[in-house]
């Protein structure tokens, strides 16, 4: 949220965000503070996580935190470009599931990475579902997101085939 609003994406007008500078009056530096304190409670249960089962997820966990940041921040964020939804799938999905599979079993497995897919999916067109309602103020401030490359219509048959092959890969998996 922080990064959007110095940027100039989210205003008392945006829909769909959390509002906490633009509706709930919260000044930037609270909410920077704020994200600050949370990546350092993530670092240290990081930490203690890999004191617990393998300091291999720490390098994990840097790469994750980094693109925490680089989605919003940084001179080029990610969500500004066609490839958000598949950052957000992949690592709000994918990597948020092996990494949990991983720190109780020590290890990862193909069916870890395949029982992930159909929820990167899912992750991944929630947000392009907010890309598409939002493509005509994006594009207005600069965004490139995947909605605004295909247009709406192609948008949502896009969407429409993606969830078929998550359901069918959960059919399958079943």
């Amino acid at each position: 949220e922080y990064y959007d609003f110095k940027k100039g994406l989210d205003d008392h007008t945006s829909v769909g965000i959390g509002g906490a500078i633009v509706r709930n009056g919260m000044s930037p530096k609270q909410v920077m503070n704020l994200a600050i304190a949370f990546y350092i409670i993530a670092a240290l249960l990081g930490i203690f996580l890999a004191i617990q089962s393998s300091f291999w997820i720490i390098p994990v966990g840097i790469v994750c935190m980094a693109i925490g940041y680089l989605y919003t921040g940084g001179p080029i964020p990610i969500s500004w470009t066609p490839f958000g939804e598949l950052f957000s799938g992949l690592f709000m999905g994918m990597i948020i599931i092996l990494l949990s599979f991983f720190i109780q079993t020590g290890n990862v497995q193909g069916y870890a990475v395949w029982l992930s897919i159909p929820i990167v999916i899912t992750i991944g067109l929630i947000n392009m579902g907010n890309n598409i309602r939002d493509r005509v103020k994006d594009k207005a401030s600069g965004r490139k997101t995947l909605p605004i490359l295909l247009g709406k219509r192609a948008s949502v048959i896009f969407m429409a085939i993606m969830y078929a092959i998550a359901y069918i890969i959960v059919i399958i998996t079943a």
